[in-house]
């Protein structure tokens, strides 16, 4: 029985020193513990001996199969960050043919994310061609998310120039801004959503990662407001999509998957995935209202209505011409 004790000591001091303790604080841990203590009062009574060497055993293959879980999701991000790369690559290829590419130099290493200047202009904001009415319904102008709403009066707004991200952020992005204390809200990788897929995550969220991007860029980073969303995804188009009336497989995700961003080709102002996509919208900086009455011409945020977290998402993806 000493032997047999002594044994199960030497086993539990080993595993206790290879148990990384800021990863295995609970239920492993706990186990382990438990295990030593057993040992610790068993005295000479063999069935407390063996009941202890049994939770070992349990937690010693409990661990195994983290550690097998954290491998292969640890190959998953090794696929998912080699797949970001080339996806860095190919667009920092494609600056030399888009008119105002750029990416700026992050202060933590690397570049932030692909950005391209958005021209001055202007365009007639809200609904001019309706949407395809449902049967029995009159033709009508629009729903939006969050409910029905009214995309008119048209009214023309004159915007200064601007630079907006070619894409929507993606999770190898969002993560180096966790890594760095910017957000606070580490995405998995191999659950649904790959390192080159985009992000969902709420306005608040979103508005810590822009203000990550302004400290690590020195320049201003922010949401765009509704006016310049619209305006860019349109790029100077006044057709329902910016390849004209009807969606295609070939230019859209329509199907509401969830893809990896630049997967389709970009509009003419150079970015992608203004259409479709796995039910994302996009976040504005404006507030909610019911309809254009009053809405700013200047390209602004119209930062008066419903401003709650909830009403500042903007469904733009299938805006209505």
């Amino acid at each position: 029985d000493n032997k047999f004790f002594q044994s199960g000591e030497e086993r539990v001091r080993k595993f206790l020193e290879g148990v990384d303790r800021s990863k295995h604080i609970s239920l492993h841990t706990q186990a382990v513990e438990a295990a030593t203590r057993y040992l610790i009062l068993a005295g000479r009574d063999g069935q407390h001996y063996r009941e202890a060497l049994t939770v070992l055993d349990e937690a010693e293959e409990a661990l195994r199969v983290e550690a097998g879980r954290r491998e292969a999701i640890a190959n998953v991000e090794r696929r998912e960050q080699e797949a970001y790369e080339g996806l860095r690559q190919r667009l920092a290829a494609e600056r030399d043919t888009v008119d105002g590419a750029f990416a700026d130099p992050l202060a933590s290493g690397g570049t932030g994310p692909e950005m391209v200047l958005i021209p001055a202009g202007s365009f007639e904001m809200g609904c001019k061609i309706p949407r395809d009415p449902k049967p029995g319904r009159p033709v009508e102008c629009s729903w939006r998310w969050m409910g029905d709403t009214m995309p008119l009066p048209l009214h023309n707004v004159r915007l200064a120039s601007f630079a907006l991200a070619r894409h929507e952020v993606t999770v190898v992005e969002w993560n180096a801004c966790v890594l760095h204390l910017g957000c606070t809200r580490m995405l998995e990788h191999g659950e649904g959503w790959g390192g080159t897929q985009p992000v969902m995550v709420t306005w608040d969220e979103a508005q810590d990662y822009v203000a990550w991007l302004s400290g690590e860029t020195g320049k201003t980073y922010r949401l765009p407001s509704e006016a310049e969303w619209e305006f860019a995804a349109r790029a100077e188009t006044n057709t329902r999509y910016q390849w004209g009336m009807d969606p295609g497989p070939e230019g859209v995700n329509c199907c509401a998957e969830n893809r990896p961003v630049a997967s389709y080709p970009p509009n003419p102002f150079g970015l992608y995935d203004v259409h479709g996509g796995a039910w994302l919208g996009e976040w504005v900086q404006d507030c909610w209202n019911i309809n254009y009455h009053g809405a700013p011409r200047d390209g602004s945020a119209w930062m008066k209505g419903d401003c709650s977290e909830c009403q500042k998402l903007c469904e733009c993806q299938d805006f209505c011409v």
